[in-house]
């Protein structure tokens, strides 16, 4: 497990603070407190993911990632492997609401539902899963991703989530919610592999503290049935 590799190791609680290497090993997100930069992403294992988010955790994952999507993911059965596993103490897990459930009300409802689904209250990462919606993923179109932001905004003043953040947002996007966004944003995840290098999104998130989270690193959102960086000759070479 690759957060395993970079020291963010079983039981082994993140420094207090950042020490001359620690940059290595983790991000600091806003307010100081650090998080593993590699983890595991529990998307598409269907059946199988309370299995590997058991075995992540006890090969030292520390950074847990998933979503509320039923089309992709299983927040419950992480939830059962959180909270079945001796392992899983220092875990830090990101969730995140499908663009259908932006409407009014709606957020408030599956923030707590996810709070029981992963035995965690409160959260600790909540972030808007994409600025738009996947095609014929939203029965009532296109909901703004600005006011359930807001509402994520109450949810963390309330103490119901601990982070709050962004997925699958573009830069004009990104400058559009610093511009209305009252609480910090803690993380902006998105597509990132060695072809998709998201220059300018990064560049943002360097300017106003925002930690940059890379899905797809590897390359698998090339739809090509394997990760495509480690099918490519000069890439396996540098490896």
């Amino acid at each position: 497990v690759l957060a395993a590799v970079v020291g963010c190791a079983a039981g082994a609680p993140p420094p207090p603070a950042l020490p001359e290497d620690a940059g290595r090993t983790h991000a600091e997100l806003p307010g100081g407190e650090l998080v593993c930069r590699l983890g595991v992403g529990l998307a598409a294992l269907g059946p199988r993911t309370a299995e590997v988010t058991t075995v992540a955790l006890e090969e030292g994952a520390r950074l847990l990632d998933t979503a509320q999507a039923p089309e992709w993911y299983d927040e419950a059965a992480v939830g059962a492997a959180l909270n079945a596993s001796g392992a899983a103490l220092g875990a830090f897990v990101t969730t995140k609401i499908h663009p259908r459930d932006y409407r009014p009300g709606r957020v408030r409802e599956v923030v707590l539902r996810s709070q029981e689904r992963l035995h965690r209250a409160p959260l600790d990462l909540v972030l808007l899963h994409n600025a738009r919606c996947w095609p014929g993923h939203c029965p009532d179109g296109l909901l703004p991703w600005q006011d359930a932001w807001r509402e994520l905004e109450r949810l963390r003043a309330e103490g119901a989530v601990r982070h709050i953040g962004v997925s699958q947002f573009t830069a004009a996007d990104m400058r559009e919610l610093l511009a209305l966004a009252s609480a910090p944003v803690s993380v902006l995840q998105n597509w990132f592999d060695p072809w998709v290098q998201d220059r300018e999104c990064r560049a943002i998130c360097r300017a106003h503290g925002i930690v940059y989270q890379g899905f797809s690193t590897l390359g698998t959102q090339w739809g090509r049935g394997a990760a495509a960086a480690l099918a490519h000759p000069t890439l396996a070479a540098l490896a």
